[in-house]
């Protein structure tokens, strides 16, 4: 009965102690990545910010391209068309609230989804 009580204290003590050493080891890994990191975004902020942005801009541009690969034409277009119609009909609200035409801005917003739903129905494959 003794030996199953100490070998059940030694198993508890055991897994204690790996879950500790797993804590240490996030903890200081996490410490080690971090403060390089910190230390240059705080010294070259603007240096810091570009580089994230290049590297951010450069994966969505990987996604971008590896998800046009496996797509038809048809999707490819419909989702270009729908990313022009987004930005122009944004852009164009934007500087209609700017120019001070505030309710002719709302039409505007209402119309892209209304134009990006067109845009989906007559490109959409099979039809």
């Amino acid at each position: 009965m003794a030996k199953h009580f100490f070998s059940y204290i030694a198993g508890a003590f055991s897994q204690a102690a790996k879950a500790l050493g797993l804590i240490a080891a996030c903890a200081l890994a996490g410490f080690v990545l971090t403060l390089p990191l910190w230390r240059f975004a705080t010294s070259l902020p603007s240096l810091y910010t570009a580089l994230v942005l290049v590297f951010s801009g450069g994966y969505i541009l990987y996604k971008i391209a590896a998800a046009v690969k496996k797509s038809t034409w048809k999707r490819t277009l419909c989702f270009v068309l729908r990313i022009v119609i987004i930005a122009s009909g944004l852009t164009a609200s934007i500087a209609l609230v700017f120019a001070g035409a505030r309710f002719i801005a709302i039409p505007v917003v209402i119309i892209i989804p209304v134009l990006c739903i067109i845009c989906s129905r007559l490109l959409q494959d099979g039809q």
